[in-house]
């Protein structure tokens, strides 16, 4: 099978970027070995499997590379399980203030600069070639919504580190399933930017199923046996609407109708993410306190 060099080159590129995460006296005794490692894989799982088997390469090194890149940084600044969980407390918080930012932004209205003979006309900021002096209203959902789900899969890690054992296996394997879909939808979302194939955006589609319908089994677990301080219907609040809107479109049903029915989704669903993470990094436990 004939390797697209662009996409192996520019894959290349991302995951030497994102080995930046590490800490640097690790980065400088391993990157460049990872770094050819992983370059030899994409190339030897893009020849047998295609572009299916290059992607679930990427999702699952994406969600490895987080996890070991944090457990790194742990090591070097001697962060305890503790700072970690309020840490992931604050970007649940921050995740959706970006959230509503990104979005927010993506709806409003930009001038047509880009156009001399029509320099007045209005419309949103997707449909205009990149640039110009509307640049912000463009630049702006693209490094906020990725952004967002990147603070994403780091609070979802965190409810899983303070709340994971006590909700079960079950529970547990749920956030960390929400924090993998949050991290691919992240990947995703920078490929969308890049890449005009529709395939980006199925794949976000269904991380973004992945990612809330974990947070709602981990609900679920959480009412039955009451493991946060208070509000432990949250999770199943925020985590809910997505899945529901998923299985309407599924059977049929028209949301086209409904166009304040998004409006308020988002707004529910960025005030249960604030009030989560407001609890999540209020929450550290007398075991983890005295740790």
């Amino acid at each position: 099978m004939q390797q697209p060099q662009s996409l192996l080159s520019f894959s290349d590129q991302m995951y030497q970027r994102f080995l930046r995460a590490y800490p640097v006296e690790y980065r400088q005794g391993f990157s460049e070995e990872m770094a050819q490692v992983f370059r030899d894989l994409c190339r030897d799982i893009y020849e047998r499997e295609g572009l299916a088997g290059f992607l679930e390469l990427w999702l699952t090194t994406l969600f490895d590379l987080l996890k070991t890149a944090l457990e790194e940084r742990f090591k070097e600044t001697y962060m305890t399980k503790e700072k970690f969980v309020r840490l992931s407390g604050w970007a649940l918080m921050l995740a959706g203030v970006t959230l509503l930012l990104g979005f927010a932004i993506s709806g409003i209205p930009a001038a047509n600069f880009d156009r001399a003979d029509d320099p007045l006309a209005e419309y949103n900021y997707f449909y205009d070639p990149f640039g110009g002096e509307d640049v912000l209203f463009e630049a702006a959902p693209i490094i906020l919504i990725p952004s967002a789900l990147l603070f994403l899969s780091v609070g979802m890690y965190g409810l899983r580190a303070r709340y994971g054992e006590g909700s079960g296996k079950l529970g547990n394997n749920s956030l960390l399933i929400s924090a993998a879909a949050a991290a691919a939808g992240f990947l995703a979302t920078i490929f969308m930017s890049i890449f005009s194939d529709e395939i980006w955006w199925t794949i976000w589609v269904y991380s973004m199923l992945a990612m809330f319908t974990g947070l709602l089994v981990f609900g679920i677990a959480a009412m039955q046996k009451r493991l946060l301080p208070r509000w432990n219907a949250l999770p199943i609040l925020v985590g809910i609407w997505f899945p529901v809107l998923f299985l309407s479109e599924q059977f049929g049903a028209n949301l086209d109708n409904f166009g304040f029915l998004g409006g308020a989704i988002l707004w529910i669903d960025v005030i249960g993410m604030i009030a989560l993470g407001y609890l999540l990094q209020g929450d550290v436990g007398e075991e983890m306190a005295t740790a």
